[in-house]
């Protein structure tokens, strides 16, 4: 099987407080499971296409660039992991799509980072990345943000933020120190599985989507990525970590990973 050409590199960037709360907002989803064997399969196409790791995905995301649903330690589809006071693990028994799901753990210290993900192959002529992925919070630094996902281009990054109780779209360009948030949802049980889809389209005129459950949330035209193609990198799990915060222990599972 041909493993998916992926690299990781985790910044330091910083979490801003997210402090908005609203009632009102439930994002956890019903376990979606699919009837494929347990067992990776190598999807991809004749023009080096799709890795999906078989199951869930093989029902619901057949031909994405990467899917990973964690049935039969899918990490392997990741050719990194990046862990710095961290692990990433497939563990069974708590999972949007049962049995198995991802869980990265970050473990407080001045710097906390676990993350798994990376950019799958060459994408210096992509005109657009989307990523979707279910997750769930077992524990995490109250009143402050911890990433569980994100898709950049150099220094450049849109972001999926959470605190204990909401999500925040983010933009953010560390060579510029610009930061911006497009969204802040309302309040959430974030104990509960949730599903984020974000996909970023380039271009003339680009722009940002971002749905939380089947809500489309957000359209922001207002992103500024640093060129009409991208080589994209995705992240999911703890991607980063505020520093001096912890612990933090996110589940993650089903992530659906498209170029276009």
């Amino acid at each position: 099987m041909r493993k998916a050409l992926l690299a990781i590199v985790v910044a330091s960037v910083a979490a801003c407080s997210l402090a908005t709360s609203l009632d009102g907002y439930s994002g956890g989803e019903a376990p979606r499971d699919g009837a494929a064997p347990d067992a990776l399969v190598d999807a991809a196409s004749s023009d080096g296409g799709a890795l999906v790791d078989a199951s869930w995905c093989a029902v619901n995301a057949p031909d994405a660039t990467l899917c990973v649903d964690f049935e039969a330690n899918g990490i392997d589809l990741f050719t990194q992991q990046q862990t710095i006071r961290g692990t990433v693990s497939v563990e069974p028994g708590d999972a949007s799509s049962p049995p198995n799901a991802m869980l990265a753990v970050a473990t407080p210290s001045a710097t906390v980072y676990s993350a798994v993900g990376g950019a799958y192959g060459d994408l210096s002529t992509a005109t657009g990345a989307r990523l979707a992925f279910d997750f769930r919070l077992e524990d995490s630094p109250a009143g402050n943000g911890i990433g569980v996902g994100m898709l950049t281009i150099g220094e450049w990054s849109i972001q999926i933020n959470t605190n204990q109780t909401t999500v925040t779209l983010s933009e953010y360009d560390s060579s510029s120190g610009v930061y911006r948030e497009p969204y802040v949802s309302p309040a959430i049980d974030l104990t509960r599985w949730t599903h984020v889809d974000v996909d970023v389209t380039l271009g003339p005129t680009p722009q940002v989507t971002f749905d939380i459950g089947a809500n489309r949330v957000v359209t922001d035209t207002q992103i500024k990525p640093p060129g009409a193609t991208g080589n994209f990198t995705a992240r999911v799990g703890v991607p980063y970590a505020r520093e001096g915060f912890g612990p933090a222990r996110v589940r993650v599972d089903n992530v659906v990973y498209v170029r276009h």
